[in-house]
């Protein structure tokens, strides 16, 4: 009678284990499986424009637009960056640097990057989970 009592209790606990390792695989398995859904912004580094500021002497302002998709089309942002000296070059960067840093933020990842049509306009693709 002990045998038989001390088998059905190694039988129920390895069943118990057996359970346990087939559950934990299945919810794995399913973790694998679960698509995420995105959403997706461009940076169009063609829609850079710049103006001198009346207010401060000698200060150039930067802007870009940044397009958030949705079902509309587009939903469109200006980010605007000041920058004294350095040219309309250094504008530029300065202006695309902040636009890179708050869409970071934001937790967006630059997902690609392409030319518009045949010209030399770079344009960036950026996507983050919902």
């Amino acid at each position: 009678m002990a045998l038989e009592g001390t088998m059905n209790k190694t039988f129920v606990l390895c069943a118990l284990v057996l359970l346990a390792a087939v559950t934990l695989m299945a919810w794995q398995n399913e973790e694998r499986n679960v698509r995420f859904r995105y959403e997706y912004c461009v940076l169009p580094l063609g829609t850079y424009s710049s103006s001198t500021r009346s207010d401060i002497a000698g200060t150039n302002e930067g802007q870009l637009r940044v397009c958030y998709a949705d079902s509309g089309g587009c939903r469109w942002e200006t980010i605007t960056q000041a920058s004294s000296g350095g040219g309309q070059g250094e504008g530029f960067s300065r202006t695309v640097a902040k636009a890179l840093y708050q869409l970071g933020n934001a937790g967006w990842e630059l997902a690609g990057g392409a030319y518009e049509g045949q010209s030399t306009t770079q344009v960036l693709y950026f996507k983050r989970r919902q």
